[in-house]
């Protein structure tokens, strides 16, 4: 049977090996790429752990103290204010005292709840941060394992139309 092309069949034979040798490899990379993909993970996990957790506690602390400092700050302004409205505790200006101590300490509250809160923002920012990072890597791991299945799938499919057609032609 006569077919497309006219090829010694020892030639056909080993353009056919070479094809599946080819796909083979193919499959091997594709069976070996996670692996490879994890490997890249622990790297970018080890570059993110280099910085010293140390060197975070370090500035929580220093921005404490600067939080205790500027309350020190706030409360010695009230207590001028008070001092020089004349307040040193007589029986008549007793209520205008506890109101004041009152307001100063809903100013310490409220700066606390601030600080809280920009605490919160801090930790939901790296909190975000970590799932993009996350989401990200998981979707090049998918594409990465798509691609693989794909070149692999290419390969089988250009091995056996070779292989069909060197078939046919020898």
């Amino acid at each position: 049977m006569e077919g497309f092309i006219n090829i010694n069949p020892l030639v056909a034979d080993i353009i056919s090996c070479v094809c599946l040798g080819i796909a083979f490899i193919l499959f091997i990379l594709m069976l070996t790429y996670p692996s490879r993909l994890k490997h890249k993970e622990r790297k970018r996990e080890e570059e993110r752990e280099e910085i010293p957790k140390e060197e975070v506690v370090r500035e929580r602390r220093k921005t404490r103290e600067e939080i205790i400092d500027e309350l020190l700050k706030e409360k010695e302004e009230i207590d001028e204010i008070l001092r020089k409205k004349g307040f040193k505790g007589n029986p008549d200006d007793n209520y205008s005292i506890w109101m004041l101590n009152e307001l100063r300490d809903l100013r310490y509250e409220m700066r606390d709840l601030r600080y809280e809160m920009r605490g919160l923002r801090s930790e939901m920012g790296t909190g975000f941060e970590g799932m993009r990072s996350e989401m990200e890597t998981g979707f090049e791991g998918m594409r990465s394992e798509m691609r693989g299945w794909f070149l692999f799938l290419i390969g089988i499919i250009i091995t056996i139309g070779l292989t069909v057609l060197i078939q046919i032609g020898s």
